[in-house]
């Protein structure tokens, strides 16, 4: 609900599922836009749900992405996903069987999933890959252990990041939980 600030009366009445689809889609193409290789093009858009959809559509407005390749764990949403943004997006979309396989040269990765076990694995990635991590699943993450220990990680809010469920980022806690030396990792944040 939004109210007239004068009146204190309802003005606006918003679907907090979409507005929060657009704004993780949004966040995350703004770190793409200010992180990523100038020439970066493939886009690896892992899962299939609604954030899957926001992040595909907004990091082809920041980048010029000539191809996007999609991987979920349900083939038949794959397909789906990848047909829908193909009627939306001027590129080449398709679907690929495996996240290895969309991971396989891509220069930016949207990782959407709510996997309990990694879906972004070191040898599957390019060198200079950028990776946005929006997925979230309580017991689980989409980043394993190597990838986080190389990478150099950008966050909001490192506080926030570091922060116990349920506000934290497993990506990163369950890593430094593992292996102590991971937290002196290179977490950059706002706050």
């Amino acid at each position: 609900m939004v109210f007239d600030p004068d009146t204190s009366e309802p003005a606006a009445l918003l679907d907090g599922t979409a507005v929060t689809a657009a704004r993780t889609g949004a966040s995350s193409a703004l770190s793409a836009r200010l992180l990523a290789r100038e020439d970066a093009s493939v886009l690896a858009v892992l899962g299939t749900g609604v954030q899957a959809r926001s992040h595909a559509r907004a990091m082809c407005r920041v980048r010029p992405i000539r191809q996007i390749r999609v991987a979920g764990r349900d083939p038949a949403k794959a397909a789906a996903l990848a047909d829908e943004l193909a009627s939306v997006v001027e590129t080449d979309v398709r679907t690929v069987s495996t996240y290895a396989e969309a991971l396989d040269g891509a220069d930016i990765v949207a990782a959407t999933t709510h996997s309990l076990e990694p879906v972004i694995r070191r040898p599957w990635l390019a060198p200079g890959v950028h990776i946005t991590s929006a997925g979230y699943h309580p017991a689980g993450r989409e980043v394993a252990d190597a990838t986080v220990a190389q990478a150099l990680v950008c966050a909001e809010s490192r506080q926030a990041t570091l922060a116990p469920f349920p506000a934290g980022s497993n990506d990163l806690l369950i890593p430094i939980r593992d292996r102590p030396d991971h937290g002196r990792a290179r977490v950059r944040g706002a706050g």
